[in-house]
């Protein structure tokens, strides 16, 4: 039992996903703690309904070159495309020249790391 503790507190492949976890965890909670503290406690916002008007009333009175009718609540934005092609860009260089995420595939198990891979790419 000690020994299964000293692999996971100490080091190894199985501490090194347990703190990325731990501190993935900490940090969606810390996030949505503000997310939903902004959404209903903030005197200017209170709602996302409130917040649906205001960014609406927002895009008449200043629109955004290149969005749909300049709102600021499109998913057709010229500049959001560009955005999220550099995104794709150096996100798929950060993972395939990042020594790190080399090291984790290779030291886990194969059927292990197909599906976590194809999530974790899901997911971002």
């Amino acid at each position: 039992m000690q020994e299964l503790l000293t692999d996971y507190l100490l080091g190894g492949l199985r501490a090194t996903f347990l703190c990325d976890y731990s501190h993935t965890c900490i940090l969606m909670i810390v996030i949505l703690y503000f997310l939903f503290n902004v959404y209903t406690e903030n005197p200017l916002i209170g709602s996302p309904s409130r917040m649906y008007e205001l960014l609406s009333q927002a895009a008449t009175k200043m629109p955004v070159t290149g969005n749909q009718e300049g709102s600021f609540l499109t998913l057709k934005s010229n500049s959001a495309l560009i955005f999220g092609v550099i995104q794709l860009c150096s996100g798929s260089g950060t993972v395939f020249l990042d020594q790190a995420y080399w090291q984790r595939a290779i030291a886990s198990r194969p059927t292990t790391a197909v599906r976590a891979y194809i999530l974790g790419g899901l997911a971002w």
